[in-house]
């Protein structure tokens, strides 16, 4: 390998790393605004809002499923942006790298409903109506968690 290969190496690894500049991820409920059913308007969207913020006047409290998980686990989720920037560095596209750390922090949040971390615990009225009898806070129906997804958003370089 000579010193013109080398410093076309790095120029390119230098340029990947630039890419990464242009990218972040959006994590949460984006949706796409469709009905929870056919009987339903409420979309996943307002049902992660009225969750996320609480809705005083329908006296649902917040339960902050997004910002809690992020929160709780801030630590993995920086450990894995190093790893993906290591692996720009050796050549994956930033985007993809980018993609990656999504996937993670959305995994993140379903596992933080999943496991029964969101607070406040449902109340016994609210128990009580569910078919299932279940108690976990936004799980009844796993529709919910099933709407977190990430998105890539590349900006102008």
């Amino acid at each position: 390998m000579t010193w013109d290969d080398d410093r076309a190496e790095y120029d390119r690894m230098l340029a990947r790393l630039e890419g990464l500049r242009s990218v972040s991820v959006e994590v949460g409920v984006l949706g796409d605004g469709e009905g929870l059913s056919d009987r339903d308007p409420e979309t996943n969207v307002s049902v992660a809002i009225t969750h996320e913020y609480g809705d005083p006047a329908r006296r649902i409290p917040q339960r902050s499923f997004i910002r809690a998980a992020l929160d709780r686990d801030r630590d993995e989720i920086l450990d894995r942006m190093t790893i993906e920037a290591e692996s720009v560095i050796r050549g994956r596209d930033p985007e993809q790298a980018a993609a990656r750390v999504g996937l993670y922090a959305e995994e993140r949040i379903r596992a933080f409903i999943r496991q029964g971390h969101v607070r406040p615990p449902l109340s016994p009225v609210t128990i009580a109506r569910r078919p299932k009898g279940t108690t976990t806070p936004l799980l009844d129906t796993g529709q919910l968690v099933a709407s977190i997804t990430s998105a890539v958003i590349r900006s102008a370089p």
